[in-house]
């Protein structure tokens, strides 16, 4: 397999029963010379299509490792098992639908690599050919910001300093089973607690292409539709229904919390990301009615603002953190919204 001392980053993919699209994109990326100045790290997440035979068949390089649990542990702890096994200093999580571009990736390795400012880089990835309007997280180069840290639910694009960021993984590891933000997303939540304990990028260059977008159940068909028929699955509700999607923001801002309680740096940052967070609260809410029915917008009402409200106003009075202005704002659009 090599020595993985020879090499600063690993690339990694998490997968489950896509076969021929994990195969597509490391076929795509070895095609690249430079693919040999990385490690690759697959992990298979338990697929009952054939996925690790196919590809520890086909595929048979120094660099690349592939992985496979014996059960179905979900998407987020298959995400978080590789910053657990990543032995780089780097990584670089890739969705298997996304090529990533391995030019961009060393460019910026050998500027950032021994930079002491720079622990998370947050870049941008490039839509599907033909589709100009979807380009994903167009940033510019800067230090990154709470809205930026606050757009990495999709895992391509993000370079993580894995080596300065032992205590962020050691927090989403001892966080995972009981809290349901970080079950979801602990790339995520990794990127959170790296910006409000560390030094975080954002930079306007691409680091992946889109390759392929499988379509998605939610995609042809309502969550109500879903339900009648009997066929949606714990794990597509778990994202799409509005109670879930409160249950997300709340359990995302208890984790915001915690890092507060247990941060060692200002806390200026982590202030910032908790205020920033309560005003994304009106636009999680809508997200969820509309992958539900649009009649459920009768369930955003003046009692359902009510409860939100007083959960961020009793929550601040235990934290001693100041609402008042998420809270207002939020209101603020809900009275000013045609939707409602």
């Amino acid at each position: 397999m090599g020595t993985h001392q020879e090499k600063l980053m690993t690339i990694g993919f998490p997968t489950y029963n896509r076969k021929e699209i994990i195969r597509d994109r490391l076929t795509e990326l070895y095609k690249n010379k430079d693919v040999f100045n990385f490690e690759i790290l697959v992990i298979d997440n338990a697929s009952t299509d054939g996925t690790y035979d196919l590809l520890t068949s086909e595929f048979r390089f120094p660099n690349l490792t592939i992985m496979r649990n014996n059960e179905n542990i979900g998407l987020g702890r298959n995400m978080l098992r590789l910053f657990n096994e990543v032995k780089t200093q780097w990584l670089a999580i890739s969705s298997d639908e996304d090529l990533p571009l391995l030019d961009e990736h060393k460019r910026l390795l050998n500027e950032y690599y021994e930079k002491e400012n720079c622990d998370l880089i947050i870049g941008s990835v490039l839509p599907p050919k033909g589709n100009p309007t979807g380009f994903l997280r167009n940033k510019v180069d800067r230090v990154a910001t709470a809205s930026d840290v606050h757009e990495t639910n999709y895992m391509s694009g993000l370079l993580y300093k894995v080596s300065e960021l032992r205590e962020s993984i050691q927090l989403v590891n001892d966080s995972i089973n009981t809290n349901n933000f970080v079950e979801l997303y602990p790339h995520r939540a990794i990127a959170l607690h790296a910006f409000a304990n560390n030094h975080c990028t954002s930079v306007s260059t691409p680091l992946s292409e889109r390759k392929a977008q499988k379509e998605s159940a939610l995609e042809k068909v309502t969550v109500n539709e879903l339900q009648k028929e009997n066929i949606a699955q714990k794990e597509v509700l778990k994202f799409s229904t509005l109670p879930e999607r409160w249950e997300q923001w709340k359990s995302c801002l208890h984790f915001l919390m915690r890092v507060k309680a247990t941060s060692k740096s200002d806390l200026s940052k982590i202030n910032t990301l908790i205020t920033y967070h309560c005003s994304t609260l009106l636009s999680s809410i809508r997200t969820g009615v509309a992958a539900e029915d649009p009649r459920f917008a009768e369930a955003i009402n003046c009692s359902m603002f009510s409860e939100m409200a007083y959960f961020l106003q009793e929550h601040g009075k235990k934290t001693e953190q100041n609402y008042e202005r998420p809270v207002a704002v939020l209101r603020q659009k809900a009275r000013n919204s045609p939707d409602f």
